[in-house]
């Protein structure tokens, strides 16, 4: 399974100094891939639509993650406005977004 998320948006964004997080999850522990392919299924990730959320009227500010993720020959994303509204999403981005926190992971 392969992950990438990108947040986007908000005040004093710089797109260059926001890089996307990718994962691969042949590159983590086995108990780490595990715990975010079980994120990925019970947000019924691939059954979500491509966007979710929406900015409240007059927000010039906006933040959202675009979430892509592909696995066994699917690929789906799906952009979501912060404050995320799906429990289950919510759940998988703060789960990914751990790595960001804590570096690349490595090979082994």
């Amino acid at each position: 399974m392969h992950i990438e998320l990108v947040r986007t948006g908000g005040i004093a964004f710089f797109p260059g100094l926001n890089r996307p997080l990718v994962l691969d999850l042949e590159c983590l522990e086995p108990a780490a891939a595990q715990h975010l392919s079980t994120l990925v299924e019970a947000a019924d990730f691939f059954h979500l639509p491509a966007c979710l959320g929406r900015a409240p009227p007059g927000a010039a500010d906006c933040q959202s993650y675009r979430l892509t993720i592909e696995h066994a020959g699917l690929r789906h994303s799906v952009q979501a406005t912060i404050p995320l509204q799906h429990p289950a999403l919510a759940a998988l981005i703060q789960a990914i977004e751990q790595y960001r926190r804590r570096g690349p992971p490595s090979a082994g």
